[in-house]
């Protein structure tokens, strides 16, 4: 069975021999990866760019809380309710939907805060 990207003529062993079939990883499995090294590493490092930190404090501090205060509140019948396992990965599911939302949103407080940043750095 064929990847979708190499369906659509992106193979990414090509461009990156590193991403050998045993080493790659889908975008959940991804998203996941970097949701764990930010809560490693912080959301501030020394490569992230002023815009990136500025993403990642929107949806930390903005949109989690939103969407955790959103699914908290669900009064959800039985077979609609969330399971056991859907509730103890919720703060994560809510962690990269929030980093999601924020990137694809275009949030202009994301760009007024990279300019802030930008301006404090010099």
């Amino acid at each position: 069975m064929q990847s979708i990207g190499t369906l659509v003529g992106l193979d990414p062993t090509r461009l990156n021999p590193a991403l050998s079939p045993a080493n790659t990883v889908t975008g959940d499995q991804r998203s996941f990866a970097e949701i764990l090294s930010i809560a490693e590493r912080g959301p501030l490092s020394s490569k992230s760019s002023p815009h990136e930190v500025a993403e990642t404090f929107v949806a930390v501090a903005l949109v989690q809380p939103i969407l955790a205060e959103a699914r908290e509140s669900s009064w959800a019948a039985e077979p609609f309710a969330p399971s056991q396992s859907e509730k103890q990965f919720g703060a994560l599911m809510d962690a990269h939907i929030a980093r999601e939302l924020t990137r694809a949103a275009r949030f202009p407080l994301v760009d007024r805060l990279a300019r802030d940043l930008r301006m404090r750095q010099g």
